[in-house]
This record gives C-alpha cells, sequence and structure tokens, in this order.
C-alpha cells in the first residue's frame, strides 16, 4: 500500500536486519511486484541484509569474551552517577589526580554495543580517579559487592576493585570498537549512498585487526576494480576460497550489466517507435 501511496514502481534493493519476520515480508513484496515491467532479474537480488546489522552481530559476540571487565566497569559507573555527592566525591578524586574532569561519566546499555563503547572510552580516561576512589571511598567497592549478593553472584569469584590487567583491556578493546564504531558511522548515514563503502570498511577493519594481532564491499565503489576484489579475497581466504568467490561476484555483475542493458534496448526501442 504504502508503494502504491508513493507511486514507486521501480525497486532496486529492500535493506533489512536479521528478524525473521522480514524474509516473510521480503517474499511478499518479490511475489506482488516479480512480474512489474522495471523488474530487475525477477528480484533476484532485491533484499539485502543490513550491513551495521551484521557487524553489530560480530562485535556483540566480541564482547562476551570482555564480560567481567565490562561488569565492572559498569558497576562503577553507575556507582558514581547514583548521587550527586558520589558524583562531586569522583570529581574530587580526579582533581587531586590532575585529571581534567569533562561531564559525567556514561552508563552504557548492555544491548547497544556503541554505547558500551563510548562507557569504555570515558572511564579508562580517568582511570586514576577510579583508583584513588578506592582508597578514599569505602562504601566503593562494599556497595559493588552487596549489589552482587543481592544478585545472586558469587563474590569470592570475582575482585571488583579493577587492577591493571582490567586497564588494559580496557584500553585494547576500547581501541578495538572504535574501529567499527567509526565504520558504522561511516556506512549507517541516512542521507547519502553507503553500500559502495561497505567492503572497503569492512577490509580497513580486517587489516587494521591484523596489525594489532601482529603488535602483541557487496556492491563495489567503482573506483575500486575486479583486481582489488580479488586481491582483497586473496588476503582473506586459501587461493581456491578467493578465486571462487571472485568468480561469483563477477557473475552477479555481469547479470545485471546484463539485465539493465537489455532494459535499455527494450526503452530505446520504444522511444523510437514513439
Amino acid at each position: 500500500m504504502c508503494l502504491l501511496d508513493w507511486g514507486i514502481d521501480k525497486i532496486l534493493t529492500i535493506t533489512v536486519d536479521n528478524a525473521a519476520s522480514n524474509s516473510g515480508l521480503i517474499s511478499f513484496i518479490q511475489k506482488k511486484t516479480k512480474h512489474r515491467k522495471a523488474t530487475i532479474l525477477g528480484h533476484k537480488y532485491l533484499h539485502v541484509r543490513c550491513s551495521a546489522h551484521i557487524l553489530n552481530l560480530i562485535v556483540r559476540e566480541g564482547l562476551v569474551e570482555m564480560d567481567e571487565t565490562i561488569v565492572k566497569v559498569r558497576k562503577s559507573v553507575r556507582y558514581v552517577r547514583s548521587s550527586p555527592q558520589r558524583q562531586n566525591t569522583f570529581k574530587l578524586c580526579a582533581e587531586k589526580e590532575k585529571v581534567e574532569f569533562k561531564g559525567q561519566l556514561c552508563l552504557d546499555v548492555p544491548t547497544r554495543w556503541n554505547y558500551t563503547y563510548i562507557m569504555l572510552e570515558k572511564a579508562e580516561k580517568y582511570q586514576k580517579a577510579f583508583e584513588r576512589l578506592e582508597e578514599e571511598d569505602p562504601n566503593y567497592l562494599m556497595t559493588i559487592r552487596e549489589v552482587e549478593k543481592e544478585d545472586g553472584s558469587d563474590i569470592d569469584e570475582v575482585a571488583w576493585g579493577m587492577g591493571d590487567v582490567d586497564w588494559e583491556k580496557i584500553r585494547i578493546f576500547s581501541k578495538f570498537l572504535k574501529i567499527f564504531y567509526d565504520a558504522t558511522l561511516r556506512f549507517s548515514g541516512a542521507n547519502y549512498v553507503t553500500s559502495n563503502s561497505f567492503f572497503l570498511e569492512l577490509m580497513s577493519i580486517h587489516d587494521t585487526i591484523d596489525l594489532e594481532y601482529e603488535k602483541d564491499r557487496l556492491v563495489l565503489d567503482p573506483r575500486y576494480k575486479m583486481r582489488y576484489l580479488e586481491y582483497c579475497f586473496g588476503t582473506l581466504y586459501e587461493n581456491q576460497k578467493a578465486v571462487d568467490m571472485a568468480k561469483r561476484i563477477k557473475v552477479v555483475l555481469v547479470d545485471l550489466y546484463n539485465a539493465y542493458a537489455q532494459n535499455q534496448v527494450g526503452s530505446s526501442s520504444a522511444s523510437a517507435a514513439a
């Protein structure tokens, strides 16, 4: 009904997240519009999974590995933000450690990893302030332990003070999450085309992770040709799989080109006859 109301006859792609109900939606749209004159390749490439959503699933998988440290930060930030008095105490701790205090700490939403990144990124700047808070506020760790008892957690399993290992994890993981955070911002824009940038961002993430490891598109941007795609696949997969993946992409591009060329010939003939 919306497509009819908007007068939209040509549909190139529909991008959705991975909710199961969307597959039914796409099937319905395909059935209703498959035989329209402007349909390309019978809607073979109509359905596109959301790139940002796929990236979100990857990051959330990684967050599980950092769960204990993230929970420590979350509870520490919640403690500081729970009253004006505690915020003032924390601000004084920051001043004593000569750490510039700029606004409040950020408390994340566990289901939104981008907020978890912002929480970790801000908390890391106040490491010295948190360490002094442990020394000067006896209620700090005690309150967190009491919260754990209420939650039914085994407090003997976890030392709730954040040690050097925790802070090092926070620094490394904040740097890791920033790569995904910046990439997501770039290809989640609403007022400009973003599909051409996804593959490039994906390779940038891959290369950055590779560099960090050594230390301790799919719509292509027109500027990057098949050779670039083959090179990238070669860094991601073993040789035969890289060749096969490149061939699959080429088949898709040729199919699309031929479909558009055929449509163009039909339009030109109709115009000439008119």
